[in-house]
């Protein structure tokens, strides 16, 4: 996956939660401590967001990091079976 296309899902993943809470950007925007600006580069694919940024939008969200961050948006596979 190019790095464009792996910024658009991330993108799109931010989005459709947003969407699906109801949830303004700007409310977002305070809940994280991230800019409304750049959570819509960030929506866009535009912004290459850190790693602590968006932990900070994870956990306003709600969501394990590791949600939106995945490769794919298929089921998540765990990691090792106990």
């Amino acid at each position: 996956m190019t790095e464009t296309a792996y910024l658009s899902r991330l993108g799109d993943r931010v989005r459709a939660w947003r969407s699906e809470q109801r949830m303004t950007r700007k409310a977002l925007s305070l809940a994280s401590g991230v800019s409304e600006r750049y959570l819509a580069q960030l929506e866009a694919g535009e912004g290459n967001i850190s790693v602590l940024l968006l932990r900070k939008v994870a956990r306003a969200m709600g969501v394990p990091v590791e949600a939106l961050g995945r490769e794919d948006n298929g089921p998540q596979k765990p990691i090792a079976l106990l």
